[in-house]
């Protein structure tokens, strides 16, 4: 078991790795990285600090060293976890497009920024953002939720990783300055078939939606 599974690709996370026989503990690595530090709290647990990395998992390795009793002799035996360990990069948001909508909410915005997964929320100011769609780590559209009152509010992302926010990122329009449309393409989507795709593309899908939230 490893305690906690992920970090951020900066490293310095640190981890409790659960097992058996580390008293002899003489490494412990990160795919083939050595941890920035570690020590042997007892003979099932060791806690080490990880070091940078790329995004995604690596294997856990606990080298441990061995002193023949008769000849001296030291010898090396690898305790190995296959994909322990998953790197994630940093949370941040680079971009939002568009910047304004109505007050009234129901634009839908593109979120563009690093470390966006599958649990990440986006925050409008103090009021969650509505359907949240991850493209991918870099990309995610969501639908602007109504404000208090119109003006700038910061846009937030949060997930395991951490959390991000880039200033006055979005700004709330009253009524009488909204362009005419502006908000009005919010929909609810219904169905989509087929409910797989070719991961080479090409796939035509038919999606059925309907007006509104």
């Amino acid at each position: 078991k490893i305690d906690p599974n992920y970090g951020t690709t900066l490293g310095l996370t640190k981890v409790v790795i659960y097992g058996g026989g580390f008293t002899d503990a003489s490494d412990v690595l990160f795919g083939e990285s050595p941890a920035t530090a570690f020590k042997v709290l007892d003979a099932g647990r060791i806690e080490a600090t990880t070091p940078p990395r790329p995004p995604g998992l690596v294997d856990i390795t606990v080298r441990l060293r061995k002193v023949d009793d008769d000849d001296g002799a030291v010898t090396f035996d690898d305790l190995l976890h296959a994909a322990a360990f998953r790197y994630i990069a940093p949370v941040a948001v680079t971009a939002v497009d568009p910047a304004k909508g109505p007050r009234t909410g129901g634009t839908i915005v593109t979120i563009t920024g690093t470390g966006f997964s599958s649990d990440t929320a986006f925050i409008f100011g103090d009021r969650l953002a509505i359907d949240p769609l991850v493209i991918d780590q870099g990309a995610a559209t969501v639908i602007a939720p109504a404000a208090k009152v119109s003006g700038p509010v910061h846009v937030y992302a949060v997930n395991k990783a951490g959390s991000a926010r880039l200033k006055n990122a979005f700004e709330y329009l009253a009524a009488d300055d909204a362009p005419a449309g502006l908000g009005a393409v919010a929909v609810k989507l219904m169905s989509a078939k087929p409910y797989y795709l070719d991961a080479a593309g090409g796939t035509e899908v038919q999606i059925h939606f309907k007006p509104g939230l």
